[in-house]
């Protein structure tokens, strides 16, 4: 599967978009676009941490009802960008000699493009390399067999930037960061059940579901094994969900996240838990990920 990237174009003039979009899908590029400030500023806080980096036009609306292109827009989008997203890659494009001149001038900061084949081509090399120096897009793409379910929407953002948190956070030593890993983990395991009774109830029926829609672990867990039991000899009664080793991790997930992240059953025991019962429990939860959506497809 080949590494896709991630930007987002902001420029009101449609027909450029909508050409910049289908020529950077053959350089595995995804763009999102934006015609004015206003959108690029509500749009921003929930695709930032995808994002290899962000592409401004030199003139350009600040609002959507707005006609006339505003000369001070570029100050105003790049001032935005410093104080809240400085980490993300940006660079400036235009068809405009005499502004190109201008901002590379005054803006020696900023990479500065022309809207030429030449250039564009130079900008898509730019955009891969800013991604593979993004530590959150580096984890989308180690982990993207699991990260391209988010896309189906099955899964809250929620849920996706817990993940994300996860595999960017595994390696902490620190006893409050574990804590708060594990507890992450047992949120993203209460959400897939959870959807998966939204979604078909007949593998997880509303009666495994409290009143309130939080979970019923346990009861879910026999139900998924199929409602084994020492009296049957261990040998399912009702249809089994579970496949292979996912019956062993969903309940070592449940168990060793809930008792150690959400609660804490143990009174001073000897060994607490360490970075390594956190990245146990991970990649556990990304085999029961990858088993959420081969069951609900």
């Amino acid at each position: 599967m080949d590494k896709e990237y991630k930007v987002l174009l902001v420029d009101d003039r449609t027909d450029f978009s909508e050409g910049f979009k289908n020529e950077a899908q053959h350089h595995n590029i995804l763009v999102a676009t934006r015609t004015n400030y206003k959108d690029m500023v509500e749009c921003l806080p929930k695709i930032k941490d995808k994002l290899a980096t962000i592409i401004l036009d030199i003139k350009c609306l600040k609002t959507p009802d707005q006609e006339i292109e505003s000369e001070d827009f570029l100050t105003l989008a790049l001032g935005h960008l410093d104080q809240n997203y400085s980490h993300i890659p940006r660079v400036i494009l235009t068809a405009d000699s005499a502004r190109y001149d201008f901002v590379s001038k005054w803006f020696s900061n900023e990479k500065v493009y022309r809207k030429t084949t030449q250039d564009i081509s130079a900008l898509f090399e730019c955009i891969k390399n800013n991604g593979e120096k993004i530590d959150s897009i580096k984890i989308r793409h180690k982990y993207r067999d699991v990260f391209k379910l988010f896309d189906k929407q099955y899964l809250s953002e929620d849920t996706e930037n817990d993940l994300l948190d996860l595999l960017m956070n595994m390696e902490n030593k620190e006893l409050s960061q574990i804590k708060k890993n594990l507890s992450a983990v047992r949120r993203i395991q209460e959400d897939v059940l959870q959807t998966i009774n939204k979604i078909n109830r007949n593998i997880i029926p509303d009666d495994c579901l409290k009143p309130n829609k939080d979970i019923k672990f346990h009861t879910i867990h026999r139900h998924l094994m199929g409602n084994k039991t020492r009296e049957n000899n261990y040998k399912p009664t009702t249809t089994t969900y579970y496949d292979g080793v996912i019956e062993v991790f969903s309940e070592s997930i449940y168990r060793v996240a809930s008792d150690n992240g959400s609660h804490n059953p143990y009174l001073n025991p000897k060994y607490t838990p360490t970075k390594y019962t956190v990245q146990a429990v991970v990649y556990g939860l990304l085999d029961f990920l990858l088993w959420f959506e081969r069951t609900i497809n």
